[in-house]
């Protein structure tokens, strides 16, 4: 929570002294604008939600694979936005240190993964919604850290991002939610 918060703020202060104006303007605009358009993007997982139900309240097999789909579309969009926030703030970076660096990824911390948690926190009996949002920001900040270890690293933390995300946590979130007896969506 703390480089939730602080982090973007440091970072965004941090860039204002390098003078990333752009850069900055660009962040709190993409921060305005997915307020509306996360949720629209949304909207086709949510799409998949009364099937699953219904299919679990039939015991039917195939729950799973629609619910894999809907946990598996809406992490696919917390990677994406998180990679589009990544590339956007990194190519405002002119090459220099590694520690140069760290304000543009603070920054782009804040980018990807604000709006997601800040939708999450509208949540707070979900704990799928947290179990998720835990992950990304662990992935994320695996990235990290391994943008400073040069490769292969950066490579095996985007592999484990994709593989946790994308087919362990959707398959954890089923499996738990359907023990637990409980709305996954």
């Amino acid at each position: 929570m703390i480089l939730n918060i602080f982090g973007t703020i440091a970072g965004g202060i941090w860039l204002a002294f390098y003078g990333e104006w752009r850069l900055i303007g660009g962040g709190i605009a993409y921060a305005i604008l997915s307020i509306w358009v996360f949720p629209l993007l949304t909207l086709p997982a949510l799409a998949f939600a009364p099937l699953a139900l219904k299919l679990k309240e039939k015991d039917s097999i195939l729950f799973y694979p629609v619910g894999f789909l809907s946990n598996f579309y809406t992490n696919l969009l917390i990677i994406a936005s998180c990679t589009v926030a990544f590339i956007f703030c990194i190519r405002f970076h002119d090459g220099g240190t590694k520690l140069e660096l760290i304000p543009y990824l603070l920054w782009s911390w804040g980018m990807g993964l604000g709006p997601w948690q800040a939708m999450s926190s509208k949540e707070n009996e979900n704990e799928f919604e947290a179990i998720t949002m835990f992950s990304a920001c662990t992935c994320y900040m695996l990235f990290f850290i391994s943008l400073f270890f040069g490769d292969p690293f950066p490579s095996i933390a985007i592999l484990l991002t994709a593989l946790t995300l994308l087919f362990i946590l959707p398959i954890f979130n089923l499996w738990l939610g359907n023990k637990m007896d409980q709305r996954i969506f």
